[in-house]
């Protein structure tokens, strides 16, 4: 292997795997809380409501770092349903 095509493909095989391990972080863990990604359904943890895909945040936290607000209960959630506190 040459260093001129590991040098090509670097570029692109560092941020997959950076998406990769970040989807692969568990929830409960501070770091995956706030920065992790969600690629499943969130119901709300008061009513049990199906949250949109399509989000319109409400506040700047949750348009920086996901979670949304229930449009049934007006409960505040982060990026994986888990009510939040305040």
């Amino acid at each position: 292997m040459t260093w001129d095509l590991v040098f090509q493909i670097l570029p692109w095989a560092l941020p997959v795997l950076a998406l990769v391990w970040m989807a692969s972080l568990k929830p409960t863990s501070r770091f995956a809380e706030k920065y992790g990604i969600n690629l499943r359904a969130v119901y709300c943890p008061s009513c049990g409501k199906k949250q949109s895909r399509v989000r319109s945040p409400k506040n700047y936290e949750e348009a920086m770092f996901g979670g949304s607000t229930c449009s049934a209960c007006g409960t505040r959630m982060n990026k994986y349903g888990q009510k939040k506190d305040g």
